[in-house]
């Protein structure tokens, strides 16, 4: 009786954490959210007719839980890059997931919430009043480029970008002229820049506040 209880919460612990899963035979890949140009879209039915994929994190069998990150499931609308905080495929779940569709039709989808921005004037530089706890931590998953600028209220340093295949960084900075005193925030986003990712771990760090 205690194995079956136990097998049972095994069973309702792995359908909490994985609810995306794709179908090898039919190409259907069944989303539970999706960010997409700044809307939410939950309950995506999207059928796949040829994609590359570009990376995976790790692989775990699902009778063996592997873990997976907190990100957000993103689909880039300028290179159709899709990325999968997880997937179950095959009996098996694969985390941190990142496909380059070039074939794909969206069959169905339950529903839709635009992102709300943040609003506020975005100064060409960055000052001491740009950095504070609350303003870092109001950066988010999912967040676009101009969202992180009005967030913290200034423009990133473009002589400061990494730029990669899987992922980029973007930093906005600022040196005291009296004190020397430099304080910066760094946030991971897309390989195009557009969309703050997982990628890099943590995906947000700050210096000097």
């Amino acid at each position: 009786m205690k194995k079956v209880f136990l097998a049972s919460l095994l069973l309702a612990s792995m359908s909490a954490m994985a609810t995306n899963t794709y179908d090898g035979g039919t190409g259907i890949l069944k989303l539970d959210s999706v960010i997409y140009q700044n809307t939410k879209y939950t309950n995506v039915v999207m059928k796949l007719t040829e994609f590359n994929i570009i990376s995976v994190g790790s692989t775990g069998s699902l009778a063996a839980l592997c873990p997976s990150t907190s990100a957000v499931d993103t689909l880039d609308a300028s290179t159709n890059i899709l990325n999968l905080n997880q997937v179950q495929y095959s009996n098996n779940q694969y985390n941190d997931v990142v496909l380059k569709l070039t074939g794909f039709q969206v069959q169905s989808i339950g529903a839709s919430t635009p992102l709300t921005p943040p609003t506020g004037p975005v100064n060409e530089t960055c000052a001491d009043e740009n950095f504070t706890p609350a303003k870092f931590n109001a950066i988010s998953l999912g967040m676009t480029i101009d969202q992180v600028n009005q967030t913290i209220g200034c423009k990133f340093e473009p002589l400061f970008n990494i730029n990669g295949t899987l992922y980029s960084s973007r930093q906005w900075q600022y040196l005291n002229p009296t004190t020397f005193d430099f304080k910066y925030i760094a946030v991971s986003f897309d390989a195009t820049g557009s969309i703050v990712n997982a990628k890099s771990s943590p995906f947000k760090i700050r210096k000097g506040f």
